[in-house]
């Protein structure tokens, strides 16, 4: 989940969160991703093949398991829109406008605040 996520009315604990699936495969999809940078950076070709593989299967599964038929991800918040727009997810399956228009219509409905905790 997410760490510390605002409270929807102060005082009433944490808000809402990711699930735990969720911030855990874009936790492991984000390390292959970067590994396969590295990798490439260090001209070790056979490695970045089989890190970027990963990384793309990672991706496709992430779009499988947390977009919605809404074309939410998880369960609709904040993080979970950032965080699929940071992997490249949501571009993946042709949502970045989508998702970043109900980003941003989140944040701009309640103030221009967000309620994003510090994954997010």
């Amino acid at each position: 989940g997410d760490w510390c996520p605002p409270p929807t009315t102060p005082g009433s604990g944490q808000g809402s969160k990711p699930s735990s699936p969720f911030t855990t495969v874009f936790s492991y999809a984000t390390v292959a991703a970067e590994a396969a940078e590295l990798a490439k950076a260090i001209n070790d070709t056979k490695n970045e093949a089989t890190l970027t593989a990963l990384s793309k299967s990672l991706l496709d599964e992430f779009n499988t398991c947390f977009l919605g038929t809404d074309g939410e991800y998880d369960n609709g918040l904040m993080t979970t829109d950032v965080l699929a727009l940071q992997l490249g997810a949501a571009a993946e399956a042709n949502t970045t406008t989508a998702t970043q228009d109900r980003l941003v219509k989140g944040v701009t409905t309640i103030g221009n605040h967000f309620t994003t905790g510090i994954i997010g």
